[in-house]
């Protein structure tokens, strides 16, 4: 039996033609998003909603603020104001949580009240008495859970519950907000957004969703919340800019809105 003699030039080829034809398919695949995209952005069906398209529906408007003095000032106060004289001051209620803040947060917030209470907009804007280094520096009481102990060798707040109990605060408020019933909840926190921006998110399928979010962009066009982002199989994102995700119904999900 005579045994051909092993060639690793080919074998290099092979694996070099292989490679080469799955980024030129990556390539094309990424082509054609973007053109979908694209298109997507210029049809008709990205306009903003008119006043008369928009739901005749309560919108509870939710936001939690650490340390966002400036933006307040600059940018957040101003466009919420816009935002609720769009929607109509009876038809929003306006729930914020302060967070400990150490700058100038708790006083802008409480020029964005006083703006609010000039339009007649229902809302409640809680301001914490503690500060940031009082949360840190707390002892937890015997059994109390949302702790753990860290490599630093302390007992430390965990994130997660910690960030959820002040998510939770800011919907209690809902219990006392009129006794009327809600048909979306607004969550906005510390992001840049105009009146169009949330048109857009609130008409996503028409309306018709359990939950939408938008893509919250720190240094464009890396997104920021790393984090938390999951595609339709539960999966972390892949990249930390288009296509994001590996899974193609997730891909295709965006395009489409």
């Amino acid at each position: 039996m005579l045994l051909r003699p092993f060639r690793p030039h080919r074998t290099r080829r092979v694996i070099g033609n292989c490679v080469y034809l799955l980024w030129t398919l990556t390539f094309i695949s990424l082509v054609h998003d973007l053109h979908a995209i694209n298109i997507g952005i210029r049809s008709s069906n990205r306009s903003v909603p008119s006043r008369s398209q928009q739901l005749p529906e309560r919108i509870f408007i939710a936001s939690i603020h650490w340390n966002n003095g400036p933006l307040l000032r600059s940018h957040w106060n101003a466009t919420l104001l816009n935002l609720v004289q769009y929607l109509g001051p009876e038809n929003v209620y306006i729930s914020i949580v302060e967070s400990g803040s150490w700058d100038d947060t708790k006083n802008a917030l409480r020029e964005l009240d006083g703006e609010l209470g000039k339009l007649g907009a229902q809302r409640i804007i809680l301001l914490s008495n503690l500060t940031h280094q009082d949360l840190v520096d707390r002892t937890p009481a015997e059994g109390e859970t949302g702790w753990v102990y860290t490599k630093r060798g302390r007992t430390e707040i965990r994130r997660i519950p910690f960030l959820a109990g002040g998510r939770n605060r800011v919907m209690d408020s809902m219990k006392v907000a009129g006794g009327k019933a809600f048909g979306k909840v607004l969550w906005l926190n510390d992001v840049i957004f105009t009146t169009e921006d949330v048109l857009r998110l609130l008409d996503t399928h028409n309306g018709e969703y359990n939950a939408v979010c938008s893509l919250d962009f720190a240094h464009p066009p890396g997104y920021y919340d790393t984090f938390a982002l999951r595609d339709v199989e539960g999966s972390g994102t892949v990249t930390s800019t288009w296509p994001y995700f590996l899974a193609g119904e997730s891909r295709r999900a965006m395009i489409a809105n």
